[in-house]
C-alpha cells in the first residue's frame, strides 16, 4: 500500500501531540492527587500572583501535598510543616531546579559540586578557625556603619526611605565576605568597580520582573528559538559580574597565603587543590548565587524588620532593656540568644512574618522518592510553601500577627523553636572535605 507524503506529514505532526498528551495525563500509581488541567498545556495556571495563598486553597481540596503540571513536567506542591520537613530532610531531593535564564548563564546544573561549596560557606559564616577577617568582624564594621548613616538620615525627625542604606549595608557585607576588604575599599578604582557590581545586582532583580522573563520557562524549547528583551539583558549584566569575579580570582591567586585565608575565594582555592570538583568556572557561579540570591532579600527583611519595630514600640522597649542588661558596653557584639531570649525571639518573629520567600527555591527529585506515603517519580519538582508553615494555626501562639512571643517558652520564657529542621549539610552531601565539618549539624530554623 502506498503511503502519500501527506500522511507522512499527518503521522510526524500527530504523533509527537499524542504523545504529549500522554505525558500530561498519565501519572504513576500512588501519585499525589491534584487539580485536572488542561491536556498538553497542564495545570499550573492554577497558580497565579499569590502562589502561597493558592497553594493553600488547593491543599483543602486535594491535601497538604498535591501534584501540578506543565507541559511534560510534573509538580508537587507542599504545605504545612511536616509536610515541608520530610521533603527538607530527603537527601534524594535536594537538587536546585533553575531557570532556563540560569542554565544559559552558568550551563547545566552543578548540584553536586553546590552541595560541597556549601559546607565551605559554613565555616566562613559559622566559625573564627578559617579566616582572620571572618563575617561576624565584617558585619559588627557594617552594621555601625549603617547605624551612623541611619542616625544621619533621621535628624530632621521625618519619615525617610531607608532601602537605599539598607541595600548597600548588605552588598558591602557580602562583597567583603567573598573577595575580601583590601579588594574593594582600598583603591578609587576599586570601589567604582565595587559600585558598578552593586547595580549590577539591583539591575538584575528589575529585569526579572518584566512579565515577558519567565515565558521560556512556561514554553519548553522556546528559548533555543527566541529571548525576550529582558533575558538578553539580564544575560549580558550577568556577563559583567562574572568578569568581576574572574578579575578577584585570578588576584587572589596572586596573593593568596595558604597559611593565613583572607575570605572565601582564599578558602575555595586552598580546597581546590584537594577538590576535582571545585574549577574556577564553579567557584563564578557560587559567588554569583551568593552575592544575587543573598543580598536584596535579605536587605527586604531587614526592611520588615524596621517596619515591625516601628509599629510595635512595646517590643522595641523590651528589646533595648535586654540589650541593655547583657551588653555593658558600645561596640555591637553577636548576641547569644540563651542571655537575651527576647531578642532572639524578636529576630525569629521578622522572618516568621515577614516572608521573604514565601514559596522557597524549587527542588528537584534525583531519584523516586516517598514522600507523604506517596510515590514520586525522579525529576519531579517541589515548590514547598514556607508560608503555610509560618502561619500554621498549631504551632503558633499568635500566628496572624506579630507577637515574639510565638518563639518563647509560655512557662520559662525561653527560646522555643517549633519548626526547626537538622541541615541536610551532612557527610553524606561532601564525604571528601578536608576541612572540619563540625558545622554542618546545626539545629537550624526552617525559614
Amino acid at each position: 500500500m502506498d503511503i502519500s507524503f501527506t500522511n507522512l506529514i499527518t503521522v510526524a505532526a500527530i504523533g509527537p501531540l499524542l504523545y504529549l498528551i500522554y505525558k500530561s495525563i498519565s501519572k504513576s500509581k500512588n501519585y499525589p492527587p491534584g487539580p485536572m488541567g488542561i491536556p498538553i498545556i497542564g495545570s499550573l495556571h492554577y497558580l497565579k500572583q499569590y502562589t502561597e495563598q493558592d497553594m493553600l486553597k488547593l491543599a483543602t481540596t486535594y491535601g497538604n501535598i498535591f501534584s501540578l503540571s506543565l507541559f511534560t513536567q510534573n509538580y508537587v506542591c507542599v504545605c504545612d510543616v511536616e509536610a515541608n520537613n520530610e521533603v527538607l530532610l530527603n537527601t534524594d531531593i535536594c537538587d536546585r531546579s533553575a531557570a532556563y535564564i540560569f542554565h544559559m548563564i552558568k550551563g547545566s546544573n552543578y548540584g553536586e559540586f553546590l552541595k560541597s561549596f556549601h559546607a565551605l560557606t559554613r565555616s566562613v559564616f559559622m566559625s573564627n578557625k578559617y579566616v582572620k577577617n571572618n563575617a561576624d568582624h565584617i558585619v559588627q564594621k557594617e552594621t555601625t556603619d549603617m547605624m551612623h548613616e541611619l542616625e544621619d538620615l533621621f535628624q530632621s525627625n521625618q519619615p525617610q526611605y531607608i532601602r537605599k542604606t539598607v541595600e548597600t549595608f548588605y552588598m558591602n557585607v557580602s562583597i567583603l565576605t567573598l573577595v575580601g576588604e583590601k579588594n574593594v575599599t582600598t583603591t578609587k578604582e576599586a570601589k567604582v568597580k565595587t559600585d558598578d557590581l552593586f547595580q549590577s545586582i539591583l539591575q538584575l532583580f528589575e529585569l526579572m520582573e518584566s512579565p515577558l522573563f519567565i515565558l521560556p520557562d512556561m514554553i519548553p524549547w522556546l528559548e533555543k528559538i527566541w529571548l525576550p528583551e529582558s533575558a538578553t539583558k539580564f544575560i549580558s549584566t550577568s556577563e559583567k559580574i562574572f568578569s568581576y569575579f574572574s578579575d578577584q580570582i585570578e588576584l587572589h591567586k596572586n596573593t593568596i597565603d595558604p597559611t593565613s585565608p583572607r575570605d572565601l575565594i582564599d578558602l575555595y582555592l586552598i580546597e581546590m587543590q584537594n577538590q576535582e570538583l571545585f574549577t574556577d568556572a564553579g567557584l563564578r557561579a557560587a559567588l554569583y548565587d551568593m552575592l544575587f540570591a543573598g543580598t536584596v532579600n535579605s536587605a527586604r527583611t531587614l526592611e520588615y524588620a524596621a517596619l515591625y519595630l516601628a509599629a510595635n514600640q512595646n517590643v522595641q522597649a523590651r528589646i533595648l532593656t535586654e540589650i541593655q542588661e547583657v551588653i555593658d558596653d558600645d561596640e555591637i557584639k553577636n548576641f547569644d540568644g540563651l542571655k537575651m531570649p527576647y531578642t532572639y525571639a524578636t529576630v525569629h518573629e521578622i522572618l516568621r512574618v515577614s516572608n521573604a520567600t514565601p514559596v522557597g527555591v524549587p527542588r528537584v527529585a534525583t531519584r523516586d522518592v516517598t514522600v507523604g506515603g506517596y510515590s514520586i517519580p525522579k525529576g519531579t519538582i517541589f515548590l514547598l510553601n514556607s508560608y503555610s508553615s509560618h502561619m500554621q494555626e498549631d504551632k503558633w501562639k499568635n500566628p496572624k500577627h506579630f507577637d515574639p512571643e510565638n518563639f518563647l517558652s509560655g512557662v520559662t520564657g525561653d527560646i522555643r523553636l517549633p519548626i526547626t529542621s537538622k541541615s541536610k549539610v551532612s557527610q553524606k552531601c561532601h564525604p571528601h572535605l578536608s576541612f572540619s565539618q563540625d558545622t554542618c549539624s546545626k539545629c537550624v530554623p526552617l525559614f
